[in-house]
């Protein structure tokens, strides 16, 4: 339930956090490093947000509507991969 809260229970929004926290649970340390670097590069993200509008053409601004989603998934990325990290402390 505090995924969905965080998200203010948008269902998609959620849905991106919980991708990007499975996904840095699965993923190589170095593959993490390289999504990262990817994400972090304004250019490339915003070409992201660009393609991905697409899906969000009846949204009232296509480009916020998936920029949304994208910075969801990031976030999801960073604390799954801090929780990965921690745990293999353990």
């Amino acid at each position: 339930m505090p995924l969905l809260e965080a998200a203010a229970y948008d269902v998609e929004l959620a849905a991106a956090k919980l991708l990007g926290k499975d996904t840095a649970r699965i993923i190589a340390p170095p593959t993490h490093a390289r999504l990262v670097e990817l994400l972090n590069d304004a250019t490339r993200r915003q070409k992201l947000a660009r393609d991905m509008a697409q899906a969000f053409r009846d949204a009232g601004d296509p480009i916020a509507a998936a920029e949304a989603p994208i910075a969801q998934f990031r976030s999801g990325l960073e604390i799954g991969f801090d929780k990965t990290r921690a745990d293999c402390a353990k």
